[in-house]
């Protein structure tokens, strides 16, 4: 307690008001501490005014702390008793957040109230010392200049003070990572864009479809004998990724080029060819500013595989977002098998319950942390067009004419066509006697029954000395657990609407039905579907033979076939699953941790570190100037 109000006398109305004010019940000890803000802003503004004051001839004495006896004005004997009544209340206010503040609350009135000698003191004491000079003289000059000092010093501790409070580790979202896929068909192109975030998940991108390009005119394949134009075709959905594509990411975002089973025919035909067409469509997507990783012809066992991944990636059998938030690998979930009919080939792959006997037929992957062993197999030629094509020539053989009688065709449909045109696949073989210019006269008959066995023709469903097999005598384990058929599958079975669950007495009334109509009744029916109206009839029948025959379903596990476009609104095929089989390879990223502050507690922090700024500027130029009169 300062001397000078001693017992019995009144208090002081100053330290009755110090003892009066606090501050712990202004704000609740969770909220931000404004308290501590007002509490020093109202020492500066009393030290500031107390300087300001002429310096009364009235002394007062206060007991030092070591002995002996200090001089100190009315008007500086009040502020102290006054600050160092509210500092108890200020230090309740703050301890929850503030401890250092306590230290500066005492430390500031004393800086702000150090006198200097005057002619009441000739001895020159001090408050704490026995220093007459300095800034902590006895003019008003020094007075003003302590004072701002002490201002500077208060606000850089508090500057320091919020600067450091709740400031947080946060993990920065990762960078986003493109990729580009060129799926080159037999009967055309298309660009896929996808995208996914850079740290992965064990090794293998979360990867999602951004968009997809066609590409005007046919497959690649068709441009044989004109390779250049191959090239130019892909230019428009090019030009359509960069301005997807973040231009800072082009250099960076791989692009691939995959051809299937059009490109497998070419090759088989003619390599050369085949090789020239690459060429061009490699030159052409490397004048543009990607990370090109050049264009190659898939294997039918990499497109059956990749269109395995496909599918159980959108319907979440082999990652999936948890409850926990987090990617993980579902538990008790079975994989599905993908059947892909394609222009000129298709696909059986799933995972069998037992070994796979022949490695010409056993893939292995590991995505997502899980390791899966598939049995995959791709029959070149038995694609929907070559199947078509097959079905004619097999037709054209045995009637050896010109007049070709169609029981797949609807009766009343009549086409012709040259036997150049009929003979200018690998799939068929041109008999020695053919006349390449001679005009064929193809007309439908509508006969279902003959239609069905003129299709079994085509395959060979002896298995002979190779234990299980599909057909044409390779090897091919039982078929286990359900299944996904897409492309052609969806495609034939949509136009007839049999995509939903119906049993298989149901599937073989609805094609037989079909076949019956001729060619007037479905041209009335279905005018928007005139181009592939007459080969709807051999096509189903044909998918029939196939899944039954080929492929082994029967009558209890027709069921587990499923015909779709789409998983999870995104169509299915191999350019997903052949970009998420090459995010093994690309580099994770690793997300970067960031230090994070409370906007306002920032804010506060800035303005007292320029108000420190501000007064120690103001500090030195009244010393130098107050110094140079």
């Amino acid at each position: 307690m300062v001397a000078g109000t001693g017992a019995g006398q009144p208090q002081d109305a100053t330290e009755s008001l110090g003892r009066s004010i606090s501050f712990s019940h202004c704000f609740p000890p969770t909220g931000l501490p404004f308290c501590a803000l007002f509490s020093c802003l109202g020492q500066l503004a009393l030290c500031c005014l107390w300087v300001l004051l002429p310096v009364q001839s009235k002394q007062e004495l206060v007991p030092s702390r070591a002995g002996g006896v200090h001089f100190l004005s009315s008007p500086a004997r009040r502020t102290v008793q006054f600050v160092t009544n509210l500092c108890p209340s200020i230090s309740q206010c703050l301890a929850w957040n503030f401890p250092g503040c306590r230290l500066g609350c005492r430390l500031f009135p004393l800086l702000c109230l150090l006198p200097g000698a005057d002619e009441s003191n000739p001895n020159g004491a001090a408050i704490f010392g026995q220093t007459p000079s300095g800034l902590v003289g006895g003019g008003m000059d020094s007075k003003v200049t302590a004072s701002l000092l002490a201002a500077t010093w208060v606000c850089s501790i508090i500057a320091l003070i919020l600067s450091v409070v709740n400031v947080k580790d946060v993990l920065l979202p990762p960078r986003t990572k493109y990729g580009l896929v060129f799926d080159a068909g037999s009967t055309h192109t298309s660009l896929y864009i996808y995208r996914w975030p850079a740290d992965k998940e064990n090794d293998t991108g979360i990867v999602s479809q951004v968009e997809a390009c066609s590409v005007a005119g046919p497959g690649i394949s068709s441009y044989a004998d004109d390779p250049a134009g191959a090239g130019a075709g892909l230019k428009p959905c090019l030009d359509r990724a960069m301005k997807i594509v973040p231009a800072e990411q082009q250099r960076e975002t791989p692009t691939y080029l995959g051809a299937t089973a059009g490109m497998r025919l070419l090759r088989e035909e003619n390599s050369t060819k085949a090789e020239q067409v690459l060429a061009e469509v490699s030159k052409a997507i490397g004048a543009y500013p990607v990370d090109f990783r050049g264009a190659r012809i898939l294997t039918g066992s990499e497109e059956g595989s990749f269109g395995w991944i496909t599918v159980n990636y959108l319907l979440e059998t082999l990652v999936k977002f948890s409850f926990a938030e987090k990617w993980a690998h579902p538990q008790d979930t079975e994989v599905l098998g993908a059947l892909d009919l394609g222009g000129a080939s298709t696909q059986i792959t799933f995972q069998p319950g037992v070994p796979v006997e022949d490695r010409n037929t056993s893939v292995f992957f590991r995505l997502y942390g899980t390791d899966y062993s598939l049995y995959s197999h791709s029959y070149l030629c038995y694609g929907q067009s070559q199947a078509l094509k097959m079905l004619l020539a097999a037709l054209h053989q045995a009637s050896s004419r010109a007049q070709i009688s169609h029981p797949c065709y609807p009766k009343g449909y009549k086409e012709t066509i040259t036997v150049a045109e009929l003979y200018n696949s690998p799939c068929v073989r041109a008999p020695s006697s053919a006349r390449p210019g001679l005009v064929l006269t193809v007309t439908g008959t509508g006969d279902t029954d003959t239609c069905h066995a003129a299709v079994q023709r085509l395959f060979d469903f002896s298995c002979g000395a190779q234990g299980p097999c599909g057909f044409n005598g390779v090897y091919q384990p039982p078929v286990r657990g359900h299944f996904f058929a897409f492309a052609g599958f969806y495609h034939t079975f949509s136009f007839l609407n049999l995509t939903r669950q119906k049993s298989l007495r149901e599937v073989n009334t609805a094609v037989r039905s079909f076949c019956r109509r001729n060619w007037a009744e479905l041209v009335q029916s279905f005018p928007q579907h005139l181009k592939y109206l007459h080969t709807y009839c051999s096509m189903a029948l044909y998918i029939l033979t196939l899944l039954l025959k080929g492929y082994k379903f029967n009558e209890q596990t027709w069921s587990n076939i499923h015909f779709s476009r789409q998983a999870a609104n995104t169509d299915i095929g191999w350019t997903l699953g052949f970009m998420l089989n090459m995010t093994n390879m690309i580099p994770a990223e690793v997300s970067q941790h960031v230090k994070v502050h409370q906007p306002s507690l920032w804010a506060g922090a800035v303005s007292f570190l320029v108000l420190a700024i501000v007064a120690g500027l103001v500090a030195v130029f009244l010393h130098c100037f107050w110094k140079t009169e």
